[in-house]
C-alpha cells in the first residue's frame, strides 16, 4: 500500500533536485554573461589612451568572453 506513495515521492523529490540543479546551473551561466558584458562596457566606456596596436580587440574579447559562457552552459 505504501510501495506507490514512496515511488511518487522519490519520482517527485528526484524532479525537484534535477529542477532546482538546472534552474541554479542556468542562472550561474547567465550572471556570469551579464557580469562578463557589464565588465566589457565598463572597459570599453573607461578605457585609458593605448596604442592602436592591442594584443587582443573589444571584438576578440566580446567573442572569447561569449564562448566561453556558452562552454559553461
Amino acid at each position: 500500500m505504501f510501495k506507490p506513495v514512496l515511488t511518487i515521492i522519490r519520482q517527485t523529490m528526484i524532479f525537484l533536485i534535477a529542477g532546482f540543479l538546472f534552474i541554479g546551473i542556468f542562472s550561474v551561466s547567465l550572471f556570469l554573461f551579464l557580469f562578463s558584458s557589464i565588465a566589457l562596457i565598463f572597459d570599453k566606456l573607461f578605457m585609458r589612451k593605448t596604442p592602436t596596436t592591442l594584443p587582443m580587440s573589444f571584438d576578440e574579447t566580446w567573442l572569447n568572453a561569449r564562448l566561453l559562457v556558452m562552454m559553461i552552459i
